[in-house]
């Protein structure tokens, strides 16, 4: 029994030691190809060197340390921040299909959304461009958006006609919007 245990520990430990080093590798390539950017902390990332309003603080940081292009880590999520017109016309014209291409989510993957949906396939696969040209034809046509746009300018009349019909009286904003129905409170105001 008490060798089981031992054995027990001893697995665990190995695994976590194959497991750290396989992850810091992993992190010290993906740091090389990644422009400089202040170091993240553990899990939360670079989330405290954004403090205040976020475009003070991206560009403080680009100014005073990092340049137009920069890395930050926000929780487990890496973004690459272009913060100059040059740098973000460089990036569209030689990364244009990198940043056309959206990081697929694991629960898209599962459920099988990923190699079905417009979303999330790469530009350059067929079924995009199949999709892409089915989409062009049929949804946004000028037929079929003529044939919507009655749809929002209605729901904007009746949302006007709800607020002329209780001036001077509390009204529920999500009540007016969602035509109450039992949907979440939004806010409340008054009309005058």
């Amino acid at each position: 029994m008490e060798r089981d245990a031992w054995l027990l520990c001893a697995a665990l430990a190995a695994a976590t030691v194959v497991y750290y080093l396989a992850c810091t590798t992993s992190r010290r390539a993906q740091r090389r190809r990644l422009p400089p950017g202040p170091t993240p902390l553990p899990v939360i990332g670079n989330v405290l060197s954004l403090r205040g309003n976020m475009h003070h603080a991206l560009a403080r940081l680009a100014r005073e340390r990092y340049g137009p292009v920069m890395a930050l880590k926000l929780g487990l999520v890496t973004a690459v921040v272009v913060s100059s017109p040059d740098a973000t016309r460089e990036a569209f014209t030689k990364h244009d299909r990198r940043l056309a291409a959206r990081a697929v989510r694991d629960t898209s993957r599962v459920r099988g959304l990923a190699d079905r949906s417009m979303i999330w396939l790469p530009s350059s696969d067929t079924r995009w461009k199949m999709l892409r040209r089915v989409v062009a034809t049929h949804v946004f046509s000028p037929r079929s958006i003529a044939a919507a746009r009655g749809v929002p300018e209605r729901k904007v009349r009746d949302i006007v006609g709800y607020f002329a019909a209780h001036v001077g009286e509390v009204v529920d904003v999500g009540e007016a919007v969602y035509s109450g129905g039992g949907q979440p409170r939004v806010e409340r105001l008054l009309l005058r």
